[in-house]
């Protein structure tokens, strides 16, 4: 799995078996007012790829305002299903 940085969708090339599907995971780092432009760009990466969703994209809140103050520092994994 490659982490991706805030925007930077492009070094997601890692797909995985998560929860009995195959998925495209990405990382969000910082505030979750742009989070839907990371997964704009993550959705591009999906269809740049010759891959199509499976389902529901779903969010896991890794390092999140529970834990630290900062929204710099919030850490979102994104998960989309794919096939």
């Amino acid at each position: 799995m490659v982490p991706v940085i805030a925007t930077d969708v492009k070094y997601c090339n890692a797909l995985r078996t998560f929860g009995g599907y195959n998925a495209v995971i990405a990382y969000h780092v910082g505030s979750y007012e742009n989070i839907s432009a990371t997964h704009l760009r993550l959705l591009k990466w999906i269809a740049d790829n010759n891959l199509k969703l499976a389902g529901h994209i779903s969010e896991e809140y890794i390092i999140s305002p529970i834990d630290l103050q900062s929204s710099q520092s919030y850490i979102t994994k994104i998960i989309a299903p794919i096939h």
